[in-house]
């Protein structure tokens, strides 16, 4: 009989050896997968940060902003199990609209009445992403009338921009498609040049609105015909001005002095109400 029970015992004491085997894999399973949550958690914050930040990763367009992160889990007990390793990987997108720029009428505005041509100026939105512009807003002509406009402010993803309308020979062409040119600034061409390739536009960054204005009225930027226009490649920054000359005929006859047109614009101040920085995948 103590022999039975003796084996017996033993006979239990190996079924539940043998029967713990798995629910000691489960729970090193276990211990795995909570080790991989909260490596695979820390890279996705650091993920989320990096995208906040704009840094280490790419840009999907103007405003999405993405960086994924690849991982790697050193595995203990499901290694037994022959998986020694698990690879995962990590991404997070974040939007970044820019806060909308509002800009001010113009400081000073010069159409030449004694031009040749008939010219119109005028300002408009521009969404680069969606490459759609909003409907121009005409300032002012050179036959003396100014119009009573509100300036568009550009939403999120848009610049603000300038437009020549340029009429050959005169008003009296206004209908003729033929003689009529558009000169926007938002077509990407440093110089702004025409279907011919000659400059039409002359660009200064000035600290002040005194430093916008030419040497005749005053003011330090040259003048006179035949020149090379300079182009301003810094950014509008709040606090300065922006000078724009243009020259209306450069095709065959004009003369080079950048000063049909002359408009000088205060930078614009910055609304940070409207920015957007948010995390959106």
């Amino acid at each position: 009989m103590i022999d039975f029970l003796q084996e017996a015992s033993g006979n239990v004491a190996v079924a539940t050896a043998l029967a713990a085997i798995p629910v000691v894999g489960a729970m090193g399973v276990a211990l795995d997968h909570v080790r991989l949550s909260d490596m695979r958690a820390e890279m996705q914050a650091e993920a989320d940060a990096d995208a906040l930040s704009k840094r280490n990763g790419v840009w999907l367009d103007d405003v999405r902003y993405e960086v994924v992160r690849q991982g790697r889990l050193d595995t203990s007990i499901m290694a037994v199990l022959g998986l020694t390793e698990v690879d995962f990987t990590v991404r997070a997108v974040a939007r970044h609209v820019p806060p909308v720029r509002v800009y001010g009428p113009p400081a000073y505005m010069y159409l030449d009445g004694d031009a040749m041509d008939y010219n119109r100026i005028g300002v408009y939105c521009y969404n680069k992403a969606e490459n759609t512009r909003s409907e121009i807003v005409i300032l002012a002509d050179n036959r003396g009338r100014t119009f009573d406009v509100d300036i568009p402010q550009c939403g999120p993803g848009e610049s603000f921009e300038l437009a020549l309308h340029n009429v050959w020979y005169g008003e009296e062409n206004f209908n003729n498609p033929a003689l009529q040119r558009y000169y926007k600034t938002d077509t990407g061409v440093p110089d702004w040049q025409n279907a011919n390739k000659a400059r039409v536009l002359e660009t200064y960054l000035c600290d002040t609105e005194q430093e916008c204005y030419p040497v005749s009225m005053g003011g330090p930027l040259p003048e006179g015909p035949n020149r090379v226009p300079h182009i301003e490649t810094r950014p509008c920054e709040p606090g300065h001005f922006m000078y724009y000359g243009w020259e209306d005929t450069p095709e065959s006859f004009g003369d080079s002095d950048f000063n049909d047109i002359r408009l000088i614009m205060a930078c614009p101040d910055v609304d940070e109400t409207t920015r957007e920085v948010r995390l959106i995948e």
